[in-house]
């Protein structure tokens, strides 16, 4: 009964797909045939996005977990469309490094293993996570870049090359107002392009209280249907940059 369930929820999503593709030409157009991120998503296409990613690829990256940690907060996988396009704006080269702060089971760092970024650091203090974090990234095909991971707290983790920024809510105020210290410190020692890109940007007032960052964009969460973050945040996305 749930593998005919999937199905028949699959080929529904499938069926309507094209109607509302129409509706919203333009953005389907920018997606599949623009080198520009497209902001937003029609009704299905986030779902099926993540059945195709997980199934083309091999992972298993999905599900809500508690996490056991003072600060930390449940796990939720960023939606693979949400990922295709955070990447393709961010335009990552060999210069970068991407760290996936809380990277959970690995998705965002798997699929950031696929770009053409130098460097890519999963930070995850739950072991468990990091091995299936590792045994999804063995399965990744195509990938360009090395991948590390660090077991640890976000605290404890050496920021002085790192060019990008990752995070889906994975802790608390007391926690990003550590990490950004660290990151400010790290620039004074090796001054950098600093890029930060926050997802579900609980704590975002944490950022707007320093003086090195600026806001640069920020994707609304009414774009983006059938992704239903918890607690509700009219902000999906917040890009952030240390300032010149």
């Amino acid at each position: 009964m749930g593998l005919l369930h999937k199905f028949t929820s699959a080929t529904k999503m499938a069926m309507l797909l094209p109607f509302h593709g129409v509706k919203q030409h333009r953005l389907m157009l920018q997606r599949y045939f623009s080198k520009e991120p497209a902001i937003g998503a029609i009704p299905y296409e986030l779902l099926l996005h993540d059945r195709y990613w997980e199934n083309h690829l091999g992972l298993d990256t999905g599900g809500w977990v508690p996490v056991d940690l003072e600060d930390g907060m449940l796990y939720e996988a960023t939606p693979y469309l949400l990922l295709y396009e955070i990447l393709r704006h961010l335009d990552l080269g060999p210069k970068d490094v991407f760290v996936d702060l809380g990277c959970g089971k690995g998705r965002a760092t798997c699929m950031a293993s696929r770009s053409a970024v130098g460097r890519v650091v999963g930070v995850e203090q739950d072991e468990n996570f990091l091995q299936i974090a590792r045994e999804n990234l063995e399965k990744v095909p195509k990938r360009q870049a090395p991948v590390e991971f660090f077991n640890g707290l976000a605290q404890q983790f050496d920021f002085d090359d790192t060019t990008v920024v990752f995070l889906f809510n994975p802790f608390g105020a007391r926690t990003l107002l550590e990490v950004v210290d660290l990151l400010q410190q790290s620039l004074q020692r090796n001054p950098r392009k600093l890029r930060i890109v926050y997802v579900n940007p609980v704590h975002e007032m944490v950022l707007l209280g320093t003086e090195w960052l600026e806001n640069v964009a920020t994707w609304q969460s009414d774009a983006y249907p059938e992704f239903a973050i918890q607690p509700p945040n009219p902000r999906m996305v917040s890009f952030w940059q240390a300032k010149s």
